[in-house]
């Protein structure tokens, strides 16, 4: 996650520039690295919002229904809501 955050995509914009995103999202799951007799190794994820992006999106909710989503990753709901 360091060197994501170290990357050249989150410098800081330049006065008048826009970002050529409106969400980046860094993720680490490791299933791979774990055995089958262990709990999964610890997974990460890092969201960077850009303040300015090039395109606005039509419906923002959808950016933190996406953010949401990375955050439930590996946890399976007991219940599902009945529609």
């Amino acid at each position: 996650m360091e060197e994501a955050m170290n990357s050249n995509a989150l410098k800081e914009v330049k006065e008048g520039d826009k970002e050529p995103f409106n969400l980046l999202v860094f993720s680490n799951h490791p299933h791979h690295y774990g055995s089958d007799t262990e709990p999964d190794p610890e997974r990460g994820f890092l969201v960077c919002f850009s303040p300015v992006p090039m395109n606005r999106v039509q419906y923002p909710k959808t950016i933190n229904q996406l953010v949401y989503a990375v955050q439930q990753y590996g946890h399976v709901p007991h219940e599902f809501p009945e529609r």
